[in-house]
């Protein structure tokens, strides 16, 4: 079954990367990109993911915004990962308070990050 991924953040390398690698290595996916909040509100609303990867410091609508936004128990259906350059505990602690799965700070670790997203994905 093909898994769908939505990747939000505001850096076309980032985005360009990460959707490459997850074509690569996780095979059979079908990766959307969104720019900012705003897109990435967009794009939840005209279709189930089985995976978002959330950066929390984008431009028109911030991934803090989007997970203000989210409705109640998205998270239990979608996970969420975090993928941002914010590393403050607070932040962090936010984050998995508003129903993320993980958080992982730029630069990550590949296979950690790959891994989780793996996992998350053959539930």
């Amino acid at each position: 079954m093909k898994r769908t991924i939505l990747i939000a953040d505001d850096s076309v390398t980032t985005r360009f990367t990460l959707a490459r690698l997850l074509r690569d290595k996780l095979g059979d996916c079908d990766v959307e990109e969104a720019v900012d909040g705003s897109q990435a509100l967009q794009c939840l609303n005209s279709r189930h993911y089985d995976l978002m990867i959330l950066d929390l410091g984008m431009p028109v609508l911030s991934g803090y915004e989007v997970l203000k936004r989210l409705p109640e128990g998205f998270a239990q259906a979608t996970p969420i990962v975090v993928l941002t350059g914010r590393e403050r505990s607070d932040d962090i602690a936010w984050c998995y308070e508003k129903g993320a799965t993980y958080y992982f700070s730029k630069p990550v670790e590949l296979n950690g990050f790959l891994g989780a997203i793996a996992g998350l994905l053959q539930n």
